[in-house]
């Protein structure tokens, strides 16, 4: 077994490491992996270099999470088998990152795959960590949530003190993640809040996936040309307000069922698309434009839904940039939350908490995740 590093063992107050986060997102469409090299001065973190890799689930593998997590029974053995395949495909993934871009990394951060997130009463991401620490001989840091739920927590949000970290400027910002829940981080210049508002990707990818056999509509075409229905974005509304909690949320108990639940006037797909479009930027333009923010920095695959990011537009009261502006590119839509596993990585090694009680609701934080070392190299 290799030694921890002097570095990673004793962290200076300012230095540079590099790290490799990887992420899976809730629409069980691949693994997101950044090598990101950070420099830091106590508490100041700043992004100098990253590179960025998507590594696309087999079908097959991506149909059982599908089912796995919107909560079809699965035998024990089973669940283990996926498991198995699901951490060699995530040593995969970092294996290519490693192979295209030489840089020697310090360490890996995997978040997992959630198949079920129950708040405060329990948490399951798989993908064995100790399979990456042993295939790529990286000190791997894992099972980020769990000290959190322990703690009383609801295990979600833990990537707020990431985005606070590697913000700079004084003034009121919306970090706003476009994934399969919408989530949102506000900076100031008094602390962070952090919030999630309610099924995004899940919805709409929903509803395109009842009608077709692709994952999602690209770029919101197809929904550019319907044309929006008020009763049916007031009928979508009720429901989507109805099962948002205000407790963590996870896509298939909440998307799914929305899909299921929804009986629309107007059954074209293009119509559908574009209420539902409709219905998803006002709610969320409702909970932000109560909040006070100079501008909103937008990350996840939502971006690239032109409707979606022009309906916001018009709803929202703060202008909308993409978070490769905030991060001058090196931190990218796409990229954002795989670096920031990356950073929690490195927060690991300096035991500072990256759960924060004022977030989840815990008793008090706690450090996100557990050290794996690598038996071989």
């Amino acid at each position: 077994m290799k030694n921890l590093p002097e570095h990673l063992n004793q962290v200076p107050d300012e230095g540079s490491v590099v790290g490799v986060g990887v992420s899976s997102g809730t629409s069980c469409d691949g693994i997101d992996v950044a090598i990101v090299k950070f420099s830091w001065n106590n508490l100041d973190y700043k992004v100098e270099e990253s590179g960025f890799i998507c590594y696309e689930y087999p079908e097959a593998i991506r149909e059982q999470l599908l089912k796995v997590s919107a909560g079809e029974p699965v035998s024990a053995s089973d669940l283990a088998n996926l498991e198995h395949q699901l951490s060699n495909c995530f040593a995969d993934a970092v294996a290519q990152m490693i192979q295209k871009y030489p840089t020697v990394p310090d360490y890996v951060v995997t978040h997992g795959q959630t198949v079920a997130h129950l708040g405060n009463l329990g948490t399951m991401q798989l993908g064995n960590p100790a399979t990456i620490a042993n295939r790529t001989g990286l000190w791997t840091v894992g099972n980020l949530r769990l000290a959190d739920v322990s703690a009383g927590g609801q295990g979600a949000p833990i990537l707020p003190i990431c985005d606070q970290l590697l913000r700079s400027g004084p003034s009121p910002v919306i970090i706003l993640n476009l994934g399969g829940v919408a989530n949102a981080t506000l900076l100031t210049s008094s602390g962070v809040e952090a919030f999630d508002i309610g099924p995004e990707n899940a919805l709409l990818d929903g509803i395109w996936q009842q009608n077709n056999q692709s994952r999602y509509d690209a770029g919101g075409t197809v929904g550019t040309s319907g044309s929006i229905n008020p009763g049916d974005v007031q009928s979508l509304l009720v429901l989507i307000e109805a099962a948002v909690d205000g407790s963590s949320l996870h896509k298939d108990a909440v998307g799914a069922q929305l899909v299921s639940l929804w009986k629309p006037e107007r059954s074209d797909l293009a119509d559908m698309l574009a209420a539902a479009t409709e219905a998803t930027a006002l709610h969320i333009s409702v909970i932000l434009n109560e909040k006070d923010a100079d501008k909103i920095y937008v990350s996840g695959g939502g971006w690239h839904n032109k409707l979606l990011i022009s309906r916001l537009s018009a709803h929202l009261q703060m202008p909308l940039f993409s978070i490769d502006d905030l991060h001058e590119s090196k931190v990218t839509v796409d990229s954002r939350e795989a670096v920031d596993f990356a950073l929690l990585g490195h927060l690991w090694f300096r035991g500072i908490p990256a759960g924060l009680r004022a977030v989840t609701g815990a008793k008090f934080d706690t450090i996100a995740g557990a050290l794996w070392p690598p038996v071989q190299g």
